[in-house]
């Protein structure tokens, strides 16, 4: 099964380097695992829009392709592939 992991960054369009950071660490220091650390308002999400778009439409060309995915060769995956694709 073909999969993509995206994994979060503190890197800003439009901000200063270090901000993100600085504000990852704000909101672990007075936020994280206490009452106040909730979804809030405030928060501009439009990030993980662009993520959820992204994983979409690779899993929509990924879905409609007539031609499977391919492991890369010599995956340590491959011959299980294989193996299942001839059983079927």
């Amino acid at each position: 099964v073909p999969s993509v992991y995206l994994g979060r960054s503190v890197d800003f369009a439009g901000r200063p380097a270090g901000w993100g950071k600085e504000q990852l660490e704000r909101w672990e220091a007075t936020h994280y695992h206490q009452v106040s650390d909730e979804l809030r308002s405030d928060w501009d999400l439009a990030g993980a829009v662009e993520d959820a778009r992204l994983l979409f439409y690779l899993g929509l060309r990924a879905a409609s392709d007539p031609e499977l995915p391919r492991w890369t060769p010599g995956d340590e995956f491959a011959a299980a592939r294989e193996a299942a694709l001839k059983r079927l």
